[in-house]
C-alpha cells in the first residue's frame, strides 16, 4: 500500500523566496524542506499499486481539459490552534474548480472517500511543537508574501512516513494540454 495524494509542486524560485521570507526568521518549529514544499488538492490516503492507473486515468483526463493557470501566495498565516505556519493562497476560482474536478472524478472512480471538509487551499510551511504554541502565538506577525507563478500540470505523488517527517515523490507530472479550453 502507497500513500498517494495529488498536488501541484512550486517552482524553484518560489521556494527560495518563501525560504528567505519565513524560514530565515527565528520562529520556534520544524520547518518544511524546501524539496517538500507542494499545494495538495485532493489527498488519496493508501493504495494498492493497481489503484495507481485507474488514479492517473481520471487525472489525465482533468488535465486535459485544463488550462494553465496564475496563483499567489499572498501570506504567510499562523494556522489552526497555532500547530502550524501556513501559506494561504489569494482566491482563484481555477484552483477551486480543479480541485473540485480532481475530488469528484476520484471519488466517482472509487479511489477515495468522499470528503465531507471544505477545500482550504494552503501550504504547510511549518509544524509548531505543543511546547512550543504560547511562545509562536506571542511572537508572531503575519508576513506578506505576494509570491505569483503560472501553473502548468499537477503530479501524482507518494508519501512516505518516518520519525524524522514525511518525504515526497513524484510518481508521476500530468502537464496542461488543451490551451483552448475555458474551465
Amino acid at each position: 500500500m502507497r500513500r498517494i495524494f495529488i498536488a501541484i509542486n512550486l517552482p524553484a524560485e518560489v521556494k527560495d523566496k518563501i525560504i528567505k521570507k519565513v524560514y530565515d526568521k527565528d520562529l520556534p518549529g520544524r520547518f518544511i524542506s524546501k524539496e517538500n514544499l507542494h499545494l495538495t488538492l485532493v489527498f488519496l490516503g493508501y493504495l494498492k499499486d493497481e489503484d495507481l492507473g485507474r488514479v492517473e486515468r481520471v487525472c489525465t483526463d482533468i488535465v486535459r481539459h485544463t488550462m494553465p493557470f496564475y496563483l499567489t501566495i499572498k501570506k504567510a498565516v499562523l494556522a489552526p490552534q497555532n500547530r502550524m505556519i501556513w501559506g494561504v493562497f489569494k482566491d482563484s476560482k481555477r484552483l477551486k474548480s480543479l480541485q473540485n474536478r480532481l475530488k469528484l472524478a476520484l471519488e466517482s472512480a472509487l479511489v477515495t472517500k468522499r470528503e465531507k471538509r471544505p477545500y482550504l487551499p494552503h501550504l504547510t510551511l511549518s509544524r509548531v511543537k505543543q511546547k512550543d504554541r504560547k511562545k509562536i502565538a506571542r511572537m508572531w506577525q503575519n508576513i506578506d508574501l505576494n509570491l505569483g507563478f503560472e501553473v502548468h500540470g499537477i503530479e501524482i505523488m507518494e508519501s512516505e512516513l518516518s520519525p524524522k517527517g514525511a518525504r515526497y515523490q513524484v510518481l508521476k507530472t500530468l502537464t496542461f494540454l488543451n490551451k483552448n479550453v475555458n474551465i
